[in-house]
């Protein structure tokens, strides 16, 4: 009976990460397309505004958000875990309420903050950043403030019906209105102002887009919030909406007191390297929050079991997929912000190689926080996230006043993603059996390792020609690392067909994987 018991519990735990991990794949679709749209954007205006202009863009949105700090209060991230649990016991009418509840709380929370940033913004630009000029950037940034909070809330109850599709065409419709308008307005001579409304209009339409497809296609309709139901959404959500309220705090304040101690020109480079780290986030971002709504799933379904292999999993694919795109971009980040951006942007690329080395060490910490908010556990996610905003605050005191925009990003971007996983992959640790395939992951690096060294050797000969160089080192990650991979036995057959199986279906993305297992194939051992 044990056996057949155990069967049947891998067999619906497989069938649950299929389902949320080919939810996945659509997003990463879409997100692909975002990143193609919002990449070439971000190129144009980031030249077009040039350092000290973008300087202002990053300082606007880094006051807005501070104030968003009033609205994100972790309703978003607990509707993403409620909504599959319901759906899952086939209870509508708690669906409804539940939504009705938690988007009412949204809109007051947001618009309420959204009034106080507007009022604030002539304030902030004379006061605090100096220059009251940037008071129009400050205004329409606070915009985002709602627009983001509705954008990210609604993405996230709509990843917890687990529909793929819904999200991609959002994601896609985000980033296809925000880079038309915003490349289109700073050309129009509206600069750092005009490229902020780009990104309120495309947040506005996704949100549109989003609660069609939440309500119209789920044939829900929207009810009363009753105060019972929201003060029970607030008793999951408060412990992680004091999490986001003091995380948040502790995240703007060093930015804010970078553009206080440093030029317009450092915080234009440390805006465009979080672009980029806002980039690559659109992936390792996907992957976090539907292993949420997997790990609920199957929390409810009785796959406790399992979700320790999901877990594990989640690490090791995010791993094969994000390491050699993190380990390009750390070795070649000269050229690559040079071709990208200019030459105007001269300590970026030290700024980049950084941060892209700092996902990649925080990929593990990142899902175990998922995991513990999937268990329930959300008196132990706030208790560590204060203790790494306090560690953050304390850090930027010390560390940007001495060495500026180096500083915030060895912050932000180093230090903190290693105390995350030794804090929050420690306590999952003592709640499920995490096997790591320690063996296996250095296999998926070592692989990396060889095609970067064979670069080393162009560095000398196409010192400054970049685009050359970019080119190779390209074809290089392309051709060797499915070779290497095989060779080291960093993946196998069984990794493979799960690769195939997860994105059947799925345009483009199945296309390519299907080409990778087939070349990386040839050279298993």
């Amino acid at each position: 009976m044990a056996s057949q018991y155990d069967t049947s519990v891998k067999e619906e735990s497989l069938d649950i990460g299929s389902k949320a991990l080919h939810t996945a794949s659509f997003i990463l679709l879409s997100k692909a397309v975002s990143f193609i749209f919002l990449g070439l954007s971000f190129i144009v205006v980031v030249r077009l505004l040039g350092p000290s202009n973008y300087g202002v863009y990053t300082l606007a949105f880094a006051a807005a958000a501070f104030f968003s700090i009033a609205g994100n209060f972790g309703l978003g991230t607990a509707m993403n875990k409620l909504v599959p649990q319901h759906i899952y016991k086939k209870e509508k009418k708690l669906v409804e309420n539940l939504l009705s509840n938690g988007f009412s709380v949204t809109v007051l929370l947001s618009v309420a903050a959204t009034i106080i940033a507007i009022m604030l913004s002539g304030f902030v630009a004379s006061y605090i950043f100096h220059a009251k000029s940037d008071t129009l950037a400050l205004q329409i940034a606070s915009i985002t403030v709602l627009t983001s909070i509705m954008y990210s809330t609604a993405y996230s109850v709509l990843l917890g019906f687990n529909n793929g599709k819904a999200l991609a065409a959002m994601a896609m419709l985000q980033s296809v209105v925000q880079s038309v308008l915003s490349v289109a307005l700073v050309l129009l001579g509206f600069g750092a102002p005009g490229a902020i409304a780009g990104v309120v209009f495309g947040q506005a339409a996704a949100t549109l887009l989003s609660l069609y497809y939440i309500y119209n296609k789920n044939r829900l309709r929207f009810v009363a919030p009753r105060i019972s139901g929201i003060k029970r959404l607030f008793s999951f959500a408060g412990p992680i909406g004091f999490s986001n309220l003091f995380t948040s705090i502790c995240g703007t304040i060093p930015v804010i007191l970078l553009g206080a101690v440093a030029a317009s020109a450092v915080l234009g480079n440390y805006g465009v390297a979080g672009k980029v780290n806002t980039l690559i986030d659109v992936v390792a971002g996907s992957i976090s929050l539907s292993i949420l709504s997997m790990f609920s799933t199957a929390l409810v379904s009785k796959s406790k079991r399992s979700i320790s292999k999901f877990y594990n999993y989640t690490v090791y694919y995010s791993v094969l997929i994000m390491a050699p795109v993190l380990l390009f971009v750390a070795v070649l980040a000269k050229p690559f912000s040079y071709v990208a951006f200019s030459g105007m942007y001269t300590i970026a690329p030290t700024y980049i190689a950084i941060i892209a080395i700092g996902i990649l060490i925080g990929l593990a910490g990142s899902y175990a926080s998922q995991l513990l908010i999937g268990a329930k556990k959300v008196r132990d996610y706030l208790k560590y996230n204060i203790i790494i905003s306090i560690v953050e605050i304390v850090l930027a005191f010390i560390l940007v006043p001495i060495f500026k925009g180096i500083g915030l990003v060895l912050v932000i971007f180093l230090i903190l993603p290693i105390i995350t996983d030794i804090l929050f992959i420690r306590r999952t640790a003592q709640l499920f059996t995490l096997n790591f395939d320690i063996g296996k992951l250095s296999r998926i690096l070592i692989s990396n390792i060889i095609p970067i060294l064979m670069l080393l050797p162009l560095w000398i000969f196409w010192k400054y020609n970049f685009i050359p160089l970019l080119i190779t080192g390209v074809i290089d990650i392309i051709v060797l690392y499915p070779i290497n991979l095989g060779l080291f036995k960093g993946i196998d057959r069984g990794d493979i067909k799960r690769l195939r199986e997860i994105t059947k279906g799925i345009p483009v993305i199945n296309a390519l994987i299907s080409a990778f297992a087939y070349y990386t194939n040839v050279f298993l051992r």
